[in-house]
């Protein structure tokens, strides 16, 4: 009996017959399944090598890409420009978002400005008016 893996199970093929022994149907479900599969090549006879249009040798898979593309994926320096990119957008995004609180409180800082020089030519004009007032208050008490 070979020893390879079940398919899922991550389990010998003996050990899963030793320990299916006490369930003849059990075993005999088993030896028709390997009696089914190919024992021979990896990957049958159109993929001798197992391997995947994503591999380049056994146990070096670019799970991500193929090989023939611009490097992405797991290629390390793919890893270094995105990262050094998502830093400029980053450092973009700052600066943006400094402008607009720096917009915002230019904004605020003349609202605020034109609402003190509002309020002191409205001061401004109730003394000028009161003056008047008492000025005509004065004119009348004094009978001039």
């Amino acid at each position: 009996m070979p020893a390879m893996l079940w398919w899922g199970l991550e389990t010998p093929i003996n050990r899963l017959i030793d320990f299916c022994q006490d369930d003849e149907e059990c075993v005999a479900m088993i030896k028709a399944e390997l009696a089914k599969e190919p024992m021979g090549d990896i990957g049958g006879e159109n993929n001798p090598k197992g391997l995947n249009q994503h591999s380049n040798e056994v146990g070096q898979c670019n799970n991500v890409t193929l090989t023939n593309k611009p490097s992405r994926g797991n290629n390390k320096s793919y890893l270094l420009r995105r990262l050094a990119k998502e830093s400029k957008a980053g450092n973009e995004a700052a600066k943006e978002a400094k402008e607009a609180k720096e917009a915002k409180e230019a904004k605020e800082a003349k609202e605020a400005k034109e609402a003190k020089e509002a309020k002191e030519a409205k001061e401004a004009k109730e003394a000028k008016e009161a003056k008047e007032a008492l000025s005509i208050l004065w004119i009348e008490q004094s009978g001039i």
